[in-house]
């Protein structure tokens, strides 16, 4: 009979653990994961050429000249531009202003930098198209000084765009991307996710699909790891008596 109890003690003590477990996991998402999911973050609406992973490169534009990439996609979302610049050499009177034009069927917008900036990045307004647009991005010097642009040469961020500057053709992007005008939670964004995610398998996974998987490892990862647990502690208490 003693033994009988003990053997019970046991069983209760990993139930209890497993038990613990479960409290534990609940809590990490809770504090830690629910938060992220509704974290208010600035909303990428496109990039058309993504920033350096490791090293910048500077692109250097003479006053009067231009720095131009075609196949630019801007879409209804792209409430703002984003992009890095600098004087080319340190002045006492800053950079030089810069004109960004973007140019594709039935679409034309343009917004200015300007001069006297020390360098960094900068955020300008946009007037968005109706419809998705394949436009060419050009960024013109208006000054009197050289501008040096923000972007990369590295194989694994350079994308389809083709760049020129002064109409000779250079490798490497300028760093662009666009931006709604409100911030969103990742949780606005599953869908969005998703869909892309499977524009990657070229729909072989369709979204719906995607959706699926992430219920599945988003429960069932967890849930079969407190099991196992629990059933190692059990088969090791009932082992022990």
């Amino acid at each position: 009979m003693a033994r009988v109890k003990d053997h019970l003690a046991r069983i209760g003590i990993a139930r209890l653990c497993g038990t613990v477990m479960v409290l534990l996991v609940i809590a990490g998402v809770l504090r830690w994961f629910v938060p992220f999911l509704t974290r208010g973050m600035t909303s990428i609406a496109e990039v058309p050429s993504a920033p350096p992973l490791f090293q910048a490169t500077s692109f250097s534009v003479p006053p009067g000249k231009q720095a131009c990439m075609v196949v630019v996609t801007v879409t209804p979302d792209s409430h703002f531009a984003l992009f890095g610049l600098r004087p080319d050499k340190s002045t006492s009177s800053g950079g030089p202003p810069v004109l960004l034009k973007l140019d594709g069927a039935g679409y034309h917008s343009s917004v200015s930098v300007p001069g006297g900036y020390p360098g960094g990045t900068v955020t300008l307004p946009l007037v968005p198209p109706k419809h998705p647009v394949i436009t060419t991005a050009c960024f013109l010097n208006k000054g009197r000084t050289t501008v040096a642009l923000t972007g990369t040469t590295e194989v694994r961020t350079v994308s389809r765009t083709y760049m020129a500057i002064d109409g000779r053709s250079v490798y490497g992007d300028v760093a662009l991307t666009f931006i709604r005008s409100k911030s969103e939670t990742l949780w606005d964004r599953v869908g969005d996710i998703f869909i892309r995610a499977s524009n990657l398998t070229d729909g072989l996974i369709p979204p719906w699909a995607m959706w699926i998987l992430a219920i599945v490892i988003a429960l069932g990862v967890p849930t079969a790891t407190m099991m196992a647990f629990y059933r190692a502690l059990t088969e090791d208490f009932g082992a022990a008596n």
